[in-house]
């Protein structure tokens, strides 16, 4: 394919919402071809919905603050549809993650039952209040119009959310390399 990775990432980073920047239609328009392209190595290499599945994950864990500073600086508010109990949520996570400082201050990816594998973490992308962009877009953006569904389906009946999640978690266990791999201690850094 003659995809250029910085090409893809431009075109994507026009996606995202930010407070004042309004989609530029005819730009996207523009680089359909390219997203449909992204979309189509997504379906040959996975399925459609594979990734949808396996970041179901963010049901546990953490998220530096430097990974999350864009989206509570940013479209939070709006995606939340300025909900009081979303704005004390919001306030908490301004106070873990200052506008400019504390990039390895963590906050829970599920504010709801962060310890707990389950499927609430889809109502937090419901109620617009997804930690990190990539995971609040499966609901609010332009192309969460095709994955909001599947967010709903995961909230709505667990059974399969659990399901999906385990047959995509052993099909992505069964990705090799064949020009060899590791599995890091630290995703951050190669190991030494």
């Amino acid at each position: 394919m003659c995809l250029d990775k910085r090409k893809i990432l431009e075109v994507l980073n026009q996606f995202r919402f930010r407070n004042d920047k309004a989609i530029n239609i005819s730009y996207i328009a523009a680089h359909t071809i390219i997203i449909k392209c992204i979309f189509v190595i997504l379906q040959i290499i996975f399925n459609w919905l594979f990734p949808y599945r396996v970041i179901g994950s963010h049901s546990i864990g953490f998220a530096r603050c430097e990974n999350f500073r864009d989206r509570i600086y940013g479209d939070f508010e709006m995606t939340s549809k300025y909900n009081p109990s979303s704005e004390a949520y919001l306030s908490k996570l301004k106070e873990v993650c200052p506008r400019d400082s504390g990039d390895d201050n963590i906050s829970a990816m599920d504010s709801h039952t962060s310890a707990i594998f389950d499927n609430a973490y889809y109502e937090t992308l419901i109620k617009g209040e997804g930690l990190l962009n990539s995971d609040q877009e499966m609901w609010s953006s332009l192309a969460g119009y095709s994955t909001a569904d599947t967010v709903n389906k995961y909230w709505a009946d667990p059974a399969a959310f659990f399901k999906q999640f385990s047959d995509s978690m052993v099909k992505m266990g069964n990705i090799t390399n064949p020009a060899g791999g590791e599995v890091r201690k630290n995703c951050r850094f190669v190991n030494t």
